[in-house]
């Protein structure tokens, strides 16, 4: 018989018999066949970078960018101005990859390359006007998705949320890196 999974969070601890050792967690990973499966905290964790992969793809396609092409210009309009080196380490691509994606940014009117002023080496891609214009109307969408999909959610259930992720957030960013588990936890 195939166990089911946990429900997620409660207001407690499931009831466990008492044993000797520390308790362990139920099992939230499945394989059933040749079927993986999540449940719990991680399979709904794994249903919501779908649905923001989703919403991301459409705000590209609305934007008329490839979703790569909106990640970078994310990315540069986060930081006002970021090097080749740091968007290619951001995207987890290689430099020439991420050159391929500025030069049709440039082309389109979206970024420019400036100099770097602390190191000549270096270049400095910024937003242009147009570049600015689409990532507004991004983030204008991106929120009132994310708003939308919290409208049934009360103001203290939207605020807890919003601490939980960022507490999860943080702590993967932080966390160490499995050796040799070919998964990464945290920033390169």
């Amino acid at each position: 018989m195939l166990e089911e999974f946990p429900s997620g969070i409660s207001d407690g601890p499931p009831s466990r018999p008492e044993t000797d050792g520390p308790s362990e967690e139920p099992p939230v990973y499945r394989l059933i066949g040749d079927t993986h499966t999540l449940g719990g905290l991680p399979g709904a964790a794994q249903e919501f970078l779908r649905a923001l992969d989703s919403v991301r793809k459409t705000l590209a396609a609305d934007a008329g960018v490839s979703g790569t092409e909106l990640r970078a210009l994310s990315r540069v309009a986060e930081g006002r101005s970021v090097t080749p080196k740091a968007l290619a380490e951001f995207l987890e691509m290689s430099t020439p990859a991420v050159t391929s994606v500025t030069t049709a940014l440039v082309g389109r009117g979206l970024l420019t390359r400036s100099e770097n002023p602390s190191d000549r080496r270096s270049l400095l891609l910024e937003l242009t006007p147009e570049g600015h214009r689409i990532m507004e109307t991004t983030y204008t969408a991106f929120q009132a998705a994310i708003a939308g999909a919290a409208a049934g959610l009360d103001a203290t259930q939207v605020a807890g949320l919003e601490h939980g992720l960022s507490a999860m957030a943080e702590s993967l960013a932080e966390a160490p890196r499995p050796s040799g588990s070919g998964y990464i936890v945290g920033p390169a």
